[in-house]
């Protein structure tokens, strides 16, 4: 009986390794579609958050001569959410000109794929506010979009 053990326990081994050696094939689309499920999430979870924060601290700094700060940026690709924690737009002299403890935004993942249009599900900010000495607000005026899928109202915010 030794022998058919043997050889059943190599039949198997063989099976799998065959089944092993179909899936990491690379001419097979299943392992295409993996990586790149890898890839997108990897990317997504690790990568989109500290590319975030580095846009947004360097678009204060060289657009609005200002420091801003950001405690925890947090990106989530499955759903297509974006959460900031702890931001902080801070005058040259050293006083928080804005900020909030937390900002978060949802894209609506449903319009994009049935009408391919953008539409934020979710959004919210908590925590929220400005130096009202050093800020004034004017009235919303809408601005033409460059993509006509989206209406942008501009806030105008001139500092003091």
């Amino acid at each position: 009986m030794q022998p058919s053990s043997d050889m059943d326990s190599a039949t198997a081994t063989a099976a799998g390794s065959g089944v092993l050696r179909k899936w990491l094939n690379p001419r097979r689309k299943r392992l295409w579609a993996l990586v790149l499920l890898f890839l997108y999430t990897t990317g997504g979870f690790f990568l989109a958050p500290l590319l975030v924060e580095s846009r947004i601290i360097a678009t204060a700094r060289d657009d609005f001569g200002r420091e801003a700060t950001i405690e925890r940026v947090r990106v989530n690709p499955f759903v297509l959410s974006l959460e900031i924690d702890g931001f902080a737009l801070i005058d040259p002299d050293g006083v928080t000109l804005a900020g909030c403890e937390r900002f978060f935004v949802n894209l609506q993942l449903s319009s994009l794929a049935m009408t391919r249009a953008r539409a934020i599900s979710d959004a919210f900010l908590a925590g929220g506010g400005f130096d009202e000495a050093r800020i004034a607000i004017g009235e919303p005026v809408a601005v033409e979009s460059p993509d006509p899928e989206w209406v942008v109202m501009e806030l105008g915010v001139a500092a003091n």
